[in-house]
């Protein structure tokens, strides 16, 4: 779904609408479902890495609280692979043609064959933003 189509005019317009409807309690709810539907509409398989994420991220966060006054050292351990994860979701998606294109050119300066091919993605709606916020949970 585009933002500059009629259907997400629509979908912002419905959303608006039930999510001043839904009680002060629910409304985490109903922007993780408009959420849902709005990563689905545009690229369906895009849901799974989101689920993924979500996951992992409140798993680790759930173990990091839970050993910071027991074991700080194996909190800040926790603390490191959470960001190593998230930063490397956000140099696959991001980065990783950039990468790739640059060790090509690096190797060419010293007549190295390096081939690595392009991978095709299309680049998640916000993926800076939603990597930095699952990083400073």
């Amino acid at each position: 779904m585009l933002f500059a189509s009629f259907s997400f005019i629509v979908f912002l317009l419905i959303f608006i609408v039930l999510y001043f409807l839904t009680p002060s309690k629910f409304k985490w709810i109903a922007l993780l479902l408009g959420t849902f539907y709005f990563i689905i509409s545009s690229k369906p398989e895009w849901i799974i890495l989101i689920i993924l994420s979500i996951i992992f991220n409140y798993l680790i966060g759930i173990y990091i609280y839970r050993s910071i006054n027991i074991n700080k050292r194996k909190a800040k351990i926790l603390m490191i692979i959470g960001i190593v994860f998230n930063l490397l979701y956000l140099i696959t998606f991001k980065y990783l043609n950039f990468l790739s294109s640059s060790l090509r050119d690096l190797f060419g300066i010293f007549n190295i064959n390096f081939s690595i091919s392009y991978i095709s993605i299309l680049l998640p709606i916000g993926i800076s933003f939603y990597t930095f916020q699952n990083i400073s949970y």
